[in-house]
C-alpha cells in the first residue's frame, strides 16, 4: 500500500520482505549466489520424504517467522508427524533442513549501496541446555531457560571477516534494504552455514539487532534516527535543504543536540511556531503534490506567524495547498475563494474581485485588518453569527496548471445537520 501510495518507508520493498519470509526461496537464492546454507527438502505432507539428510533436522513452516512451528527432530520415523502438524496448523509446506551443531551468531546490518554498516555480532549462549535452537518460546521469554546474548561474540577476527562478508552477501543476495539481521550456525569445524536473514529484524529493547548497535555506540534513540536518515537517503539521494526552505534551521541549530535533540511525546518541547515550521519541514520532505495546512498560523505571535506565512509561500510553489484556517492571511493567496452562509454559496472569486463587490467577505476582511480602538460600530460582525460560532477559511492554492486550481471557502456559519448541507458540494 505505501509502495502504491508513494510514501515513503523504512526497510525492506515488498520484494525483499517476501524473499526473506520464504525460506525456500532464501536457500535457493543462497545457494545459486554461492553462500553456504544447510542442505534441506521440502515437503508437503507426512507421505513425502526426507531420505538423503543427516539427522537430526529441523522442521519449521515454510513461511512463517519468530520460530513458529520449529521442532528439533532426531529420528526419521518422526518426520512425517512434525510436518502432518505444521500443514496443519499452517496451511503451508513444511522445510526440513539438517540441523548444524554449534554455535548460533547474528549478524546486524544498516545501510544501503555502499554504505552498509555491520554491527559487531551477537552469540546465543545455550548453556547446557538440551535443544539449543532459539525458540518461540524463548523470543516470547516464556521459559526461564531463554538463552542469554554475548556481544560481542568472541571470534578469531578472520572468521569474523568471514561472516562478515557472508552477512552482507546475503543482505544483497535476498534485496534487503535500509536495516536487516542474519542468523548464521557454526559447525565443530566453525564451517558457517546461514539459517535465513530477517527483513523485519526486531528493534524491541532486548532483541538482538537493539543488542548490537548499542554495543556499536548508538543510544536507542540514535538508532532509530539513523534509520530514519538511511531511508531518507535511499528516497531523496541528493541533499534537501528541508529544514531551511521551512524558516525551521535556525531553531534547530540553537537546540541542545541540534537535529539529534529528542523532542518528546508530541513534540512537547517545541514552541507553538517550532512545531509548525517542522510540520512544513515534513511536508517539503514529502513533496507532496497536496499539502494539507491545518490552523497554520493559530495561537502564534507576529514574528512567528511571518516566518510560517513565508515558509508556507515556499511550500505551495508548484504544488496545490488546501489550507484550513481562521485567519485571512492566508486566505487573500487562494486562486478562488468561495464564501459559504449554512451550506449556501454566497459569493465567489479571487481577493480582489470578493473586495471589489464589498460583500461579506470584504466586511469580514476589512474587520480583521481593523486597528485596535477603531470605533465601536465598526466592531460588530461583519456578518450575522450564531453565539459560540466561529468563522472558519479553508484554503485551497494550486500553482500547476495540471493539478487542481487554486480554490479557498469561507464558511459564515455552518448549515444545521440536515441533507440540505449537502448542496453547496
Amino acid at each position: 500500500m505505501l509502495e502504491m501510495a508513494g510514501v515513503p518507508y523504512t526497510g525492506s520493498s515488498p520484494l525483499g520482505h517476501a524473499l526473506a519470509l520464504d525460506k525456500v526461496i532464501t536457500k535457493r537464492l543462497l545457494r545459486e549466489a554461492g553462500i553456504p546454507t544447510p542442505n534441506y527438502r521440502v515437503l508437503r505432507g507426512p507421505e513425502d520424504s526426507a531420505e538423503g539428510l543427516h539427522f537430526p533436522v529441523v522442521v519449521k513452516p515454510r513461511h512463517e517467522s519468530t520460530s513458529f512451528g520449529l521442532q528439533l527432530i532426531t529420528e526419521p520415523a518422526a518426520v512425517g508427524a512434525a510436518v502432518e502438524a505444521i500443514v496443519a496448523n499452517y496451511q503451508q509446506e513444511a522445510l526440513v533442513e539438517e540441523y548444524v551443531a554449534g554455535r548460533e551468531v547474528c549478524v546486524a546490518l544498516l545501510g544501503n549501496d555502499r554504505g552498509i554498516e555491520i554491527f559487531p555480532m551477537v552469540e546465543h549462549d545455550f548453556g547446557d541446555r538440551l535443544v539449543q535452537l532459539v525458540t518461540c518460546d524463548d523470543k516470547m521469554h516464556k521459559v526461564s531457560t531463554e538463552p542469554g546474548k554475548i556481544c560481542p561474540a568472541s571470534l578469531p577476527e578472520a572468521l569474523a571477516a568471514q561472516l562478515r562478508d557472508i552477512a552482507l552477501a546475503t543482505f544483497r543476495t535476498c534485496h534487503c534494504q535500509d536495516y536487516a539481521r542474519v542468523d548464521i550456525r557454526l559447525d565443530a569445524e566453525m564451517n558457517p552455514f546461514v539459517l535465513e536473514i530477517n527483513s523485519m529484524a526486531s528493534l524491541g529493547p532486548t532483541g538482538s539487532y537493539v543488542l548490537a548497535a548499542q554495543t556499536a555506540g548508538y543510544s536507542f534513540d540514535g538508532l532509530i534516527g539513523r534509520i530514519l536518515d538511511v531511508a531518507h537517503r535511499r528516497y531523496f539521494t541528493r541533499p534537501m535543504p528541508v529544514a531551511r526552505i521551512a524558516n525551521a534551521d535556525e531553531f534547530i541549530q540553537r537546540l541542545p543536540h541540534r537535529y539529534d535533540t529528542v523532542v518528546a511525546e508530541r513534540a512537547t518541547t517545541l514552541s507553538g511556531g517550532q512545531k509548525q515550521r517542522t510540520a512544513i519541514a515534513r511536508a517539503v520532505l514529502r513533496d507532496a503534490h497536496i499539502v494539507i495546512l491545518d490552523e497554520p498560523t493559530t495561537g502564534l505571535d507576529a514574528a512567528s506567524e511571518r516566518l510560517v506565512l513565508e515558509a508556507l509561500e515556499r511550500v505551495v510553489a508548484g504544488h496545490t495547498a488546501l489550507t484550513i484556517a481562521h485567519r485571512l492571511a492566508t486566505v487573500r493567496l487562494a486562486d478562488r475563494i468561495v464564501v459559504l452562509d449554512r451550506g449556501e454559496i454566497i459569493e465567489h472569486g479571487t481577493h480582489a474581485e470578493l473586495l471589489v463587490r464589498n460583500g461579506a467577505y470584504a466586511r469580514l476582511y476589512r474587520l480583521s485588518n481593523r486597528r485596535p480602538g477603531s470605533n465601536a460600530r465598526d466592531r460588530r460582525p461583519a456578518y450575522p453569527q450564531a453565539p459560540g460560532r466561529r468563522r472558519k477559511q479553508t484554503v485551497v492554492r494550486g500553482n500547476s496548471a495540471d493539478r487542481l486550481r487554486g480554490l479557498a471557502v469561507i464558511e459564515l456559519e455552518r448549515a444545521p445537520e440536515t441533507l440540505a448541507s449537502t448542496k453547496a458540494h
